[in-house]
């Protein structure tokens, strides 16, 4: 066949030692000849340290919202009637235009806007009429995020937005607030993005695709594929050189483009597997059964 022949004994005799502990339970190392290999398709990667930035895709609207135009008519009237109070300087009035103040903010918060907002609206002499009709300018964009990927979005963070009326053409945006609360039936919590419309070709109500690129930083990382999940554990199967690949049980961080951050459970430098994992996987459980087998029958003869 033009194949080197490898003693199936080989193993047995020690090549490729006992495994360690962050051997994951149940696996085994497994010594490949590189007929083999090339016969499975294995590919490898090195795990480097490198920037990685995740991008949040999602889907949104573009605001039709009159509850929100009339919550912020509510807080202009309110706060124009507590300064004219104050300047009447009439004790009883003042506290009263006072409360309806608090109450139009409260209101405010509720609908899910940050204090920061809140505060910018109360200066405003008239409500945002694109929240109704539309117009050159500013819009809100309303971006659905889902419970797993909260934690990577904050205010502030810059967003891209498309629109599939204007093919090739993208509006950027500012994430201004999250929502506080979740929608129970969806998991997801409610974005609000300010995006730029100068040319007023936005319509409230159209439908968008929402991009957030979230920095992670330099991190240690290797290809997503890599990976290998079996449910209760996350394994990676480490090159160590002469045919030789190792499980190895990882703690996995963010996952960008491709990428996936490496916790724990490897090192810089070292070859991973990127294809070809899966037989391999199948290779070093049998091979880590038969070792069970094996010690477990030791122990009963002693």
């Amino acid at each position: 066949m033009g194949m080197a022949l490898v003693p199936v004994y080989e193993e047995a005799q020690g090549a490729l030692g006992g495994s360690q502990p962050h051997t994951p339970a149940g696996y085994a190392p497994v010594l490949l000849t590189p007929e083999k290999q090339q016969l499975i398709g294995v590919k490898t990667a090195p795990a480097k340290t490198q920037a990685l930035t995740k991008t949040i895709r999602t889907v949104g609207t573009i605001a039709h919202d009159p509850e929100l135009y009339q919550a912020e008519q509510e807080l202009i009237q309110a706060q124009l009637a507590w300064q004219q109070a104050q300047a009447n300087q009439i004790a009883e009035v003042t506290e009263q235009a006072k409360q309806l103040v608090e109450s139009s903010r409260f209101h405010l918060r509720h609908l899910g806007l940050s204090e920061e907002l809140i505060n910018d609206i109360s200066t405003w002499t008239k409500p945002d009429h694109r929240l109704l009709l539309g117009g050159a300018g500013q819009y809100w964009i309303y971006a659905s995020i889902y419970e797993y990927e909260l934690s990577y979005v904050h205010s502030g963070q810059t967003a891209a937005v498309d629109v599939g009326a204007f093919p090739g053409q993208v509006f950027p945006g500012i994430v201004k607030t999250i929502d506080p609360m979740l929608d129970p039936a969806t998991r997801t919590a409610r974005a609000r993005i300010i995006v730029e419309d100068p040319q007023g070709v936005l319509k409230p109500g159209m439908y968008v695709n929402v991009s957030i690129a979230v920095p992670i930083g330099e991190v240690l990382a290797v290809p997503e594929e890599a990976v290998f999940r079996t449910g209760e554990q996350q394994i990676l199967f480490v090159d160590k050189g002469q045919g030789v690949f190792e499980p190895r049980n990882v703690t996995l961080g963010a996952t960008a483009d491709g990428l996936i951050e490496v916790q724990s459970g490897v090192t810089e430098g070292e070859s991973v597997v990127t294809s070809g994992n899966f037989l391999i996987d199948s290779e070093s459980r049998l091979k880590g059964a038969l070792q069970n087998i094996s010690g477990g029958s030791h122990q009963h003869g002693q």
